[in-house]
């Protein structure tokens, strides 16, 4: 892990600290899309454009307050290379 990641990653533990189930409706989605936005150094902008939604978008996924409509899911999926499973889980 390179130390500009690492940065991003620690600063990501700390300001979303482990929440309990209860308290994360979507599970690891968001999490996931977060640090996988982080390895490509992308901004949410950046993201929300490759696949035609907005930023605020990007980050209501990335915290877990909305999931992304199947549709969405697939083309953030592929535009990270990875299967929505990958993703999901």
């Amino acid at each position: 892990m390179d130390g500009k990641l690492g940065l991003y990653f620690l600063t990501f533990l700390i300001i979303n600290p482990i929440q309990d189930m209860d308290d994360n409706m979507y599970g690891s989605l968001g999490g996931n899309l977060r640090i996988q936005r982080f390895k490509k150094n992308l901004t949410q902008e950046e993201v929300a454009k490759a696949i035609g939604t907005s930023h605020s978008m990007i980050g209501r996924y990335e915290r877990n307050k909305t999931r992304p409509r199947r549709g969405t899911l697939q083309k953030l999926a592929d535009f990270y290379g990875l299967s929505i499973n990958d993703l999901e889980n």
